[in-house]
């Protein structure tokens, strides 16, 4: 990641924040003033950010989401994350394990406010979760087959679990995981999961290529964006199933 957290849109103006810094920028549009807010309460530098009608959930170094008032300047919610939330690391006799203690790197999510519940979904932690907005109960979201070990861990290109490809009808999540080179859509109402993997053809990939030269990189942001991400897949099905019968299905893997 860069030196900055999540830009926001928020009524007219953008937030971002700076990592390693407990400090919100806010930049009204309107008469092009920029506004820095110290967050007092977080020492630690913010490297997420989300806006839950109107207060901006935040996250740190340190194993809890907070709640941020912007006209108060204040803390208002307080959110510990599930003790068996952590980072994979690679240890001695090459073993993989998860460290719960406090993230030195920071903690960054993908947040997205859907419905009643704030979701979160980690770069390279182990864990996605969602969070009542009222009750603040945390509800973790149990994806099969994302188990890692050292093997599955250390084959992959960059030390990353998931990465959020899209967001669609505000109601589906489409989450990328780095270990079986899959999208894995999220009906977040029902709680309903669907496994997509996709084929793209040698023609196809030419044309987005040729789309990224022309658009000097840059893909214009839509639903779908993120496609690139995943263009070097090589078979396409999907398998739908509810979490509550999972056991049994096999998901037939892509091959390279």
């Amino acid at each position: 990641m860069n030196n900055f957290g999540q830009i926001l849109y928020v009524d007219g103006s953008i937030i971002f924040s700076a990592q390693g810094s407990n400090r919100v920028y806010v930049i009204c549009l309107a008469n092009d003033i920029i506004e820095q807010c110290e967050i007092k309460e977080i020492i630690d530098g913010i490297y997420s950010l989300e806006n839950v009608d109107g207060e901006i959930w935040l996250t740190s170094k340190k194993n809890e989401i907070y709640s941020w008032d912007r006209l108060k300047n204040s803390i208002t919610k307080k959110v510990t994350l599930p003790k068996k939330f952590g980072k994979y690391k690679v240890g001695v006799n090459n073993k993989l394990y998860i460290d719960t203690q406090y993230d030195v790197d920071g903690i960054f999510f993908y947040i997205k406010c859907m419905g009643q519940h704030v979701w979160f979904i980690p770069r390279k932690h182990n864990m996605i979760f969602r969070v009542h907005k009222k009750s603040l109960k945390v509800e973790e979201i149990c994806i099969p087959y994302e188990e890692e070990d050292s093997n599955t861990w250390k084959k992959r290109k960059i030390e990353a679990k998931y990465c959020l490809e899209y967001v669609r009808e505000n109601r589906y999540l489409g989450i990328y995981s780095y270990k079986n080179n899959y999208i894995i859509e999220i009906d977040t109402k029902l709680l309903e999961i669907e496994i997509k993997d996709f084929f793209i053809s040698k023609a196809d990939k030419d044309l987005l290529l040729l789309h990224l030269y022309k658009k000097r990189g840059i893909l214009i942001e839509t639903e779908n964006s993120g496609l690139v991400d995943y263009i070097e897949n090589l078979e396409m099905y999907k398998t739908k199933f509810n979490e509550s019968k999972e056991n049994g299905i096999n998901i037939y893997r892509f091959v390279r």
